[in-house]
């Protein structure tokens, strides 16, 4: 899913002329949750970033609570 929302960005970022940095963990992370509202939170996330950074890159990070 993080993948996805990434992808449809990625022209954005690039055409900006930031580098884009993912880190995430190699197999699948399952997340309980509605996955449009999801995928627009990342979104709205990533919109963000590319509204308020000029140069350099835009990280993102997935990481897997195993606490929750």
């Amino acid at each position: 899913m993080v993948k996805k929302a990434i992808f449809t960005l990625e022209p954005k970022i690039r055409e900006k002329g930031l580098d884009l940095k993912l880190d995430m963990p190699a197999g699948n992370i399952m997340i309980n949750g509605d996955g449009a509202r999801l995928a627009q939170a990342i979104n709205n996330i990533v919109e963000e970033a590319l509204k308020y950074t000029e140069n350099g890159y835009i990280e993102i990070s997935v990481k897997e609570n195993k606490d929750a």
